[in-house]
């Protein structure tokens, strides 16, 4: 008569060793291709967010997204715009009325490996606060304040990472991406649809007003958190023709500008390079990538810059 063996405890626990290795190498496996996975979502966001202003530069006569020019002026009055207050121009107004003109969803502008808590998705944005007639064309007014017709506890779109918020008194950030200022020189050149393949508009965040001199500030940011070791900032940059590159330097080969002695100088993808490193500034002529919460002067272009 046949009888059915089953496994002796030998044979099970060679079963169970062998089990064990294969989860490991799966797990193992799997990292390289998890990491890479976010890698190209964080490209891809960016690379949307470039192609959907040179969609909206379509309407605009080739300008990208600008509040003081989607609201007629700027100004809270619908009926005599005026001329464009280029106060308006903050990043908040900016993404915030790209967000309600449907260009984009508050989701794809904070990316997939941000490393800072503040920076949140704005997921309770009202599109239905969109009133032209009454001039509402984002979230909030000049000022940041919500509109009249919003909710009396509802948060305006907020690129608040170092100062407080006027609502919450902390630091809440809605956006992962930096970009060139929305007053002076630079602006007029090359915030438009330029396809100028060596002039960044967009990308992850980088050391308070591109400092890699001070190891001090340096290594304290959250931004070399992104991608590279806490010791080092890796992030990826898009560029005016909607290219997007990983860099891994502050002066990416080919980035430059010419000073105020029209010598070609290496261009740092965070600092006011031409306006002798002053960010507190908008103006200037090179690539100056940063967050802005404020405009103070419009025609001195005297920004607040956010960093972390």
């Amino acid at each position: 008569m046949n009888r059915k063996r089953g496994l002796t405890r030998l044979e099970l626990l060679i079963v169970m060793f062998i089990v064990v290795i294969l989860i490991a190498l799966l797990l193992t496996t799997r990292r390289p291709f998890r990491g890479r996975a976010l890698l190209i979502k964080d490209q891809t966001q960016i690379k949307q967010t470039l192609a959907a202003w040179v969609t909206f530069s379509r309407d605009f006569d080739g300008v990208y997204p600008t509040p003081s020019l989607i609201s007629g002026g700027g100004d809270t009055d619908a009926s005599a715009p005026g001329p464009e207050n280029l106060k308006a121009n903050t990043s908040a107004a900016m993404y915030s009325a790209c967000i309600m003109m449907n260009y984009f969803t508050p989701q794809i502008l904070v990316s997939p490996v941000e490393p800072n808590a503040a920076v949140v998705v704005k997921d309770d944005y009202d599109w239905s606060l969109y009133s032209p007639a009454e001039n509402i064309y984002w979230d909030a007014d000049r000022e940041g304040s919500p509109p009249p017709n919003a909710a009396p506890d509802y948060v305006p779109f907020a690129t608040n990472l170092s100062s407080a918020n006027l609502f919450t008194g902390s630091p809440i950030c809605n956006a992962s991406y930096a970009h060139n200022p929305l007053c002076g020189e630079r602006m007029a050149m090359q915030w438009r649809d330029s396809l100028d393949s060596n002039f960044a508009s967009l990308g992850n965040r980088g050391v308070i007003c591109g400092n890699d001199k001070d190891p001090k500030i340096y290594n304290e940011s959250v931004t070399l958190h992104f991608y590279g070791s806490p010791k080092q900032w890796v992030g990826h940059i898009g560029y005016n023709d909607t290219h997007v590159e990983q860099h891994d330097t502050f002066y990416p080969k080919g980035l430059t500008f010419l000073d105020s002695s029209n010598v070609i100088t290496p261009d740092n993808l965070f600092r006011n390079d031409s306006e002798n490193g002053d960010c507190g500034s908008g103006l200037g002529i090179d690539v100056f990538l940063t967050l802005v919460s404020d405009i103070a002067d419009d025609e001195a272009c005297s920004i607040t810059t956010e960093w972390d």
